[in-house]
């Protein structure tokens, strides 16, 4: 999760994370501040409207929650964010669960 969330500051912050560890230690604060930010936002989009969707199949299910966020998230963001919360969980988060 932590490389997730890393690679999200990285794609908000337009820099590579993988340059070295200071890179990516500032990627991953800014990705979590962003995400704590973001998470009710995220919450109110996918709850009650992708869990019909899901198939337990980790691509397939990134994909459609992708489809659904696409309309506030672009590009590689999108897919990002997507992948966590696939991770997180739908139920997790439709319950009410904190930012990872």
């Amino acid at each position: 999760m932590d490389q997730l969330i890393a690679r999200l500051g990285g794609e908000l912050l337009a820099t590579d994370v993988s340059l070295g560890p200071e890179e990516e230690s500032r990627g991953r604060q800014y990705g979590h501040n962003w995400l704590a930010e973001k998470w009710e936002s995220i919450r109110q989009q996918l709850c009650g409207k992708v869990s019909d969707q899901l198939t337990g199949d980790l691509a397939t299910d990134i994909g459609a929650v992708a489809d659904v966020l696409s309309a506030s998230f672009h590009g590689p963001v999108a897919f990002t964010v997507s992948a966590i919360v696939v991770k997180y969980g739908i139920g997790r988060l439709c319950q009410g669960g904190e930012a990872p």
